[in-house]
């Protein structure tokens, strides 16, 4: 049977008896003696009183379980087994519900006492609820910041160069780098063999000179993961010196580029083919303007100069022809012979790319040219 400790025999005067009760009832930590195992509280103290909002004579007499002190009522059998089996409870964190409903997070100390010779639990209940509130708002904002890096890609780090160089890594530096967390960081040569060997020497010194003289730098690399991708990583470093006396820090950033730099090299080569695609436009135009160009030359302008010397012939025998048709033959021979040259047709094939300015350009040439 688990050692009990005895408060109450012929031993015990009444003057330490009364010591005893002003000492607990003091304690700014809520305590109480309580039956065992049925929990009838027999002795509470202003702190119990003050943390749970009960009166004295509503707590006195009744147990932890009727008074609905435990939000779960297994707590309390828990807590029952684990005196039974050790004698004691040492930080058992449990949830209290006040008089008001209001929850209270505690952390129980409890101790088998025998007092007048009846087994009795001396408890102490320390109020951890400020403390629970700031490691719940500790781990959001663990995870909150786990989650923006992960969908970023940024992971972060941190050494301390004064102090043994001691190393932090998120877990988003695991994830990038292709490490096992469960191993804790690796060796720096580790990682800066995996580094292409075009950029490992110098992202090495650039480091280690950055950190050592602490100063902030930055820059890029390529860096291999186990199954022989490669991976473009952008890095940032600074240092941090603590006013409060602490080692220096130096903090740093690793980011995950490579979908970005997939995504330029993919842009960099469709704006070569579109360079290389209209480069080919601009010379099948020229081409195309010289084909009719050459076109016009031997065709029309052929046609044209034939047009003439016909015209010409005509001209030379008009004897049996009517007035009005020697008129209108003398006004074609004379469009014929004012009229666009092969030069001007040449000239503006050349020049034009787009038909319908092609077409208009020559009606307009024809026009001066007739006027």
């Amino acid at each position: 049977m688990p050692e009990t400790i005895t408060l109450h025999d012929s031993a015990l005067s009444e003057a330490a008896e009364q010591a005893f009760a002003k000492l607990l009832d003091a304690n700014p930590v809520p305590a109480s003696i309580s039956s065992f195992p049925d929990g009838k509280l027999l002795v509470v103290n202003r702190a119990f009183l003050r943390t749970f909002g009960f009166e004295r004579e509503e707590a006195v007499g009744q147990t932890t379980v009727s008074l609905g002190l435990y939000a779960n009522p297994q707590d309390r059998r828990s807590i029952v087994d684990i005196v039974n089996e050790k004698g004691s409870v040492r930080e058992y964190e449990v949830m209290i519900q006040g008089r008001s409903g209001s929850p209270v997070h505690v952390m129980t100390f409890a101790e088998r006492i025998e007092l007048d010779g009846k087994d009795c639990l001396l408890s102490m209940s320390y109020d951890i609820s400020d403390r629970k509130r700031v490691e719940d708002e500790l781990r959001r904002s663990e995870a909150y910041l786990a989650d923006s890096q992960r969908v970023s890609h940024t992971g972060s780090w941190a050494i301390h160069p004064d102090a043994g160089g001691g190393l932090f890594w998120s877990q988003e530096m695991y994830r990038i780098f292709g490490f096992d967390p469960a191993g804790g960081p690796p060796p720096g040569p580790t990682v800066v063999a995996r580094i292409h060997a075009d950029e490992r020497d110098r992202v090495d010194a650039t480091i280690r000179q950055a950190v050592s003289e602490g100063y902030e730098v930055a820059g890029e690399y390529r860096y291999f993961m186990p199954d022989g991708t490669m991976k473009h990583l952008r890095f940032l470093g600074h240092p941090v010196d603590r006013r409060d006396g602490a080692p220096r820090e130096y903090l740093g950033t690793v980011v995950d580029v490579t979908s970005q730099k997939i995504a330029e090299e993919q842009l960099n080569a469709t704006l070569s083919e579109v360079r290389t695609l209209a480069s080919s436009l601009v010379q099948a135009q020229d081409d195309e303007r010289r084909r009719i160009a050459r076109e016009l030359h031997e065709t029309t302008a052929q046609d044209l100069a034939a047009l003439k010397m016909n015209l010409a012939a005509l001209q030379r025998s008009t004897a049996d022809i009517a007035e009005k048709d020697r008129t209108l033959l003398a006004e074609s021979a004379q469009l014929a012979r004012f009229g666009p040259s092969p030069t001007c047709f040449i000239r503006h094939f050349s020049t034009r790319s787009d038909l319908h300015r092609r077409s208009a350009g020559l009606r307009r040439d024809l026009r001066t040219g007739a006027a």
